[in-house]
């Protein structure tokens, strides 16, 4: 009976742990769809919204980690400026709500 519980516990720590890699993993896709949708739109501010303050960022060699997170979406704007965009964000990013409903994201 011990054994079995404890093979009980280990697959369920198990079962968690792939639980929580595929959540993460959601998390990442979502974060990934926003920011090139922000891209395209051009929605420089929102960009910036996604970073953390204390996020880092090296551009050709050039340290802007001083600037933390809501500057980065500044300076990517300054950076790509006007160029047309090529819908980089081919994802459709969608949050799953229950077993029969999704939304955009």
């Amino acid at each position: 009976m011990l054994e079995h519980n404890q093979q009980a516990a280990a697959r369920i720590a198990e079962l968690e742990e792939r639980l929580q890699r595929l959540e993460d993993t959601e998390q990442i896709k979502q974060l990934k769809a926003r920011y090139f949708r922000f891209v395209d739109e051009k929605k420089w501010t929102e960009i910036g919204n996604l970073f953390t303050a204390d996020a880092g960022m090296v551009s050709q060699g050039q340290d802007f980690s001083y600037l933390g997170g809501a500057d980065y979406g500044k300076m990517i704007g300054d950076l790509v400026g006007k160029t047309v965009m090529a819908n980089t964000s081919r994802l459709i990013a969608k949050r799953i709500m229950s077993g029969k409903s999704a939304a955009q994201i």
